[in-house]
């Protein structure tokens, strides 16, 4: 069977690139051929454009052709059909990732500038399975993610997004307040389950590739280190004398603080290794597995560490803002993983009004990680992602 796979698998987002890898080797590794649909809008790729440096976006290309059997770039939804002809695609899954992430135009007070969601912000759009009704062919949702969207703004579209839910064969979620979006959407008649981000079952899917010894020499990197990586903006990178504080720590203890750039760079923190662009999204992957720690924000660096059994601290900012400068953490699918397992501990929002974590108290939690309750999850986590993935493949079965 040929199944095609629709996700941002060729954004500058190496969390996106992974999960894309992820389904791709089990999909072989089962005697399945995944084909990579090449959906890119270009309104989302001149954003990319923008604001990623030109060598990175080559590294995320370079990755892209390396791993991934991908069809020559679509625009619409009537070349996506085209594609589903020419290679005789069988089935499709649609994501994982951010995939129903709807947005209306909106103003940003704190930059001073309006919002324009792009095309993949916009229902309907392919993500959401809309070349169905054209073309029956089977669709399921995987670990789909609404990232915080604030969907009741949508109650006008109701009956067209439920018209399009109704066509998955099989759809699952990534979080409870997507869960809570497609009950709302459908009124009640889909509660799909809530499974794992595929990043939690990578090692399951992908061959160990690149050893300790290879990616330390490749970066220059000591034998122990923690990485740290912060955005800027209000209330969402912290102090040059945080970082001092908890490097002075860490150093103390023999272990190297280690700065872990965005991919549109710029974060240069002045620790002991300050890491730059182009990273790979594989040596991205590793540089976290073998790593003593991580302090800092977004979602797939948890998972890597949590997957790994690598002691972690985040500080996140997702969750649908409140009052302006605030966040609902409930809705933040990072708060949902850590909460499921049981390690808020190891958690701070950084739009919420609570204090500050203090250096010492995130250098303890990543000294005194509970490991053994982190393997535990983490096992779980990559059950559900490959039972996840045979009850997509079961439902294609049942559709055909």
């Amino acid at each position: 069977m040929k199944i095609g796979i629709l996700t941002y698998h060729w954004v500058a987002n190496f969390g996106a690139n992974l999960q894309t890898l992820s389904t791709v080797c089990y999909l072989k590794k089962n005697g399945f051929i995944p084909i990579v649909i090449n959906w890119i809008p270009l309104d989302c790729e001149l954003k990319y454009q923008s604001s990623t440096p030109v060598e990175q976006l080559d590294a995320h290309a370079s990755f892209s052709e390396t791993y991934f059997e991908t069809t020559r770039v679509c625009r619409t939804n009537n070349e996506i059909l085209d594609i589903i002809e020419e290679y005789e695609i069988d089935a499709i899954i649609i994501g994982s990732d951010s995939l129903f992430n709807i947005m209306k135009p909106s103003f940003n007070w704190i930059k001073f500038k309006k919002n324009v969601p792009t095309t993949d912000h916009v229902f309907p759009n392919p993500y959401w399975g809309d070349f169905y009704e054209k073309h029956n062919i089977p669709i399921a949702g995987l670990s789909i993610s609404n990232q915080n969207s604030d969907f009741f703004k949508f109650k006008n579209q109701k009956n067209e997004i439920k018209k399009c839910l109704m066509n998955f064969s099989h759809l699952s979620v990534r979080d409870d307040w997507t869960q809570k979006m497609i009950g709302y959407m459908t009124d009640d008649l889909i509660l799909p389950s809530i499974t794992p981000d595929p990043v939690f079952s990578f090692n399951c899917n992908f061959p160990p590739l690149i050893s300790r010894q290879e990616i330390c020499r490749k970066y220059s990197l000591p034998d122990k280190y923690i990485l740290l990586s912060f955005s800027g903006g209000i209330r969402s990178s912290v102090s040059e004398h945080w970082l001092k504080s908890f490097k002075k720590m860490a150093n103390a203890q023999q272990i190297s603080c280690v700065s872990l750039p965005r991919t549109f760079g710029g974060q240069i923190m002045h620790l002991d290794v300050d890491l730059s662009l182009p990273i790979s999204p594989i040596d991205w992957y590793y540089i976290i597995k073998y790593s003593q720690g991580y302090v800092g924000v977004l979602m797939h660096p948890i998972i890597v560490a949590i997957h790994n059994n690598i002691p972690f601290f985040s500080f996140d900012h997702y969750g649908v803002s409140k009052f302006l400068f605030f966040a609902n953490k409930a809705t933040s699918k990072i708060y949902h993983i850590l909460s499921q397992a049981g390690m808020l501990s190891n958690y701070y929002n950084l739009r919420s009004c609570s204090c500050f974590p203090t250096p010492d108290y995130v250098f303890d939690c990543i000294m005194n990680f509970d490991h053994s309750l982190c393997a535990d999850f983490a096992s779980a986590q990559a059950e559900k992602c490959l039972l996840n993935y045979s009850s997509i493949i079961k439902s294609f079965y049942e559709k055909r």
